[in-house]
């Protein structure tokens, strides 16, 4: 028999509605009602009927699922579906989860972010430094002829000392409006990754290969050069490679030095590995037919000038390369014929 006080926990629910939520089969008989009278409940509790504290009784605590089902109902009362509070539970802790992941990438993006943006600002100093060199060489000299003559520039030869005492000569190919100091002497690596004025930049500055001397005294001179994310020095070479209108206009490089001025005419271009044979320096005749058939044979582009005359009088070559360096594995190249040189007493 259950405990007199009992009897309220439970007063929310009717016992018939549990007996049928539990699928009870039971069936209250006049005997039943009979020995509940004798027990006395009905003085003790005078409101209560026979009937249902039988059911109370005979129910009681035998039902497991009374707990849960009046949880059950007390969410269906309140409008709220069961396990809601789990799911949102859930929902908050994938939220946490995206949010820490999301701060670990931004944290991870912003020293990448520094290095990115400090590269262009390195990039654009150096390029600022060398569209310095071109305004004053370039100064009071017009733009040669494709058949002109040699230009003659005013070149401040002792200033370009002081800021390098590498330097070797002056570059300049009018199809990309570049004009630059170029050195001879230093290491490639180092060449590739310093400006002019020595600063550290991706620009890099020119340099002759570790095989040319300053004088250009073999058959093929070679000039190193970095390929900057900006297009600055020979990151313009791109453009030679895909508008081959500005070559055809202007085929011509020239190539000053403070004791004679030269120049070549472009009759090739290519990529090529770094170590690719068109890079070395030679003076033997055998290898002079070798490079010229070699460069020939792989030209990328349309429209270059014959340069048969020349070539019979075995002129000697000057390869431009762009993008040589130690972190790059090809360069696109120029190669070039001398076609006209002038001594300056």
């Amino acid at each position: 028999m259950r405990e007199p006080g009992r009897q309220t926990e439970y007063r929310r629910r009717s016992p018939r509605r549990r007996a049928e939520e539990v699928d009870f089969d039971i069936e209250i008989t006049e005997e039943d009602i009979r020995n509940y009278d004798l027990l006395g409940t009905t003085e003790k509790n005078p409101s209560a009927d026979p009937e249902e504290e039988i059911l109370f009784d005979r129910i009681g605590d035998s039902d497991p699922g009374d707990i849960d089902a009046d949880s059950e109902e007390e969410k269906e009362e309140q409008g709220e579906e069961p396990g809601e509070k789990e799911k949102a539970a859930g929902r908050s802790k994938k939220r946490k989860r995206i949010s820490i992941l999301l701060l670990i990438l931004i944290l991870a993006l912003i020293p990448a972010g520094i290095y990115y943006g400090a590269g262009i600002l390195t990039c654009r100093r150096g390029a600022a430094e060398y569209a310095a060199y071109a305004k004053e060489i370039l100064s009071g000299m017009e733009t040669p002829e494709k058949d002109g003559t040699i230009p003659d520039p005013q070149i401040d030869w002792d200033s370009l000392e002081k800021i390098n005492p590498d330097l070797a000569g002056i570059l300049y190919i009018p199809a990309l409006d570049l004009a630059v100091p170029y050195t001879a002497g230093e290491e490639s690596s180092y060449a590739l990754s310093h400006t002019f004025s020595g600063t550290e930049s991706p620009v890099g500055s020119i340099s002759c290969s570790e095989d040319t001397d300053a004088a250009f005294s073999g058959m093929n001179a070679v000039l190193l050069g970095a390929v900057p994310r900006d297009g600055s020095l020979f990151g313009g070479f791109k453009k030679l490679f895909f508008q081959e209108r500005l070559l055809q206009d202007q085929p011509c490089v020239f190539v000053f030095t403070r004791t004679w001025r030269r120049r070549y005419q472009v009759f090739a271009g290519f990529s090529a590995m770094n170590t690719d044979p068109v890079l070395c320096t030679f003076s033997a005749d055998e290898k002079y037919r070798y490079y010229l058939s070699l460069a020939e044979s792989r030209n990328a582009l349309e429209g270059m000038e014959d340069i048969s005359s020349y070539t019979q009088e075995e002129e000697p070559f000057l390869t431009l390369s762009a993008g040589s360096g130690k972190y790059r594995t090809y360069s696109r190249i120029l190669c070039c014929i001398l076609t006209g040189e002038e001594s300056d007493d």
